[in-house]
């Protein structure tokens, strides 16, 4: 096998465009800031593989104003975009700063398991606002273990275990109850449409709600 294509990775041409766009560069921008020619930025725009260096370099120079692009942001395999979209389900601040939130369809449909009524982040949630307002009440009732295990991922779909413990009633607290959470993730034309989050609200030992 050619040095050259083992060490080359498919990344989405769209996700790089659009990162640009946001920040009000031209291709010729960030062809300078990140040492590149305007040829080589167009056609990594057009998709297609790229060399390991060159992506991480172009990731370097997009990762400004506070906000962090890796490899992974742009990569267009699906195991890496779920990791991505799952580490923000531990990160309740500035959720829409992660690169990641960038995989999430506008038309988003989350859907958690239990009772509203008893958990604050079970429940349907629509679209960026709404994702972002299940991450913060998710974070209220769950801390996760780092490293999701991704269970099977195809061209449309990821399920992922998370190993979450859960918050004690008591504000800043833990208990030592630990619950393992099931996120199914469903692409629909390379964005995140569809999330299903699922544990047994059961194990979950709190008889009161927590408040909002």
């Amino acid at each position: 096998m050619d040095k050259k294509l083992a060490r080359s990775i498919p990344i989405s041409g769209e996700k790089l465009r659009q990162f640009r766009i946001e920040l009000g560069w031209t291709q010729r921008d960030l062809a300078e800031k990140s040492g590149y020619s305007v040829r080589l930025i167009r056609k990594a725009e057009g998709s297609g593989m790229l060399d390991l260096s060159t992506a991480s370099n172009l990731a370097e120079a997009l990762s400004v104003y506070g906000r962090q692009v890796s490899i992974a942001c742009l990569s267009l395999n699906e195991s890496v975009i779920a990791k991505g979209v799952l580490r923000l389900f531990d990160d309740n601040s500035g959720v829409e700063s992660h690169a990641a939130f960038h995989d999430l369809s506008d038309s988003l449909i989350l859907n958690c398991s239990g009772d509203p009524k008893r958990l604050d982040c079970s429940g349907e949630w629509l679209g960026h606002d709404g994702f972002q307002c299940f991450v913060k009440a998710f974070c209220r009732v769950f801390k996760c273990k780092p490293h999701a295990n991704i269970v099977l991922t195809s061209a449309c779909i990821a399920i992922a275990r998370i190993e979450a413990i859960v918050h004690s009633s008591k504000p800043n607290e833990l208990t030592h109850q630990s619950i393992p959470v099931f996120v199914t993730l469903n692409w629909t034309n390379h964005k995140i449409s569809r999330i299903e989050v699922v544990f047994d609200s059961h194990m979950i030992e709190r008889s009161d709600p927590l408040d909002h």
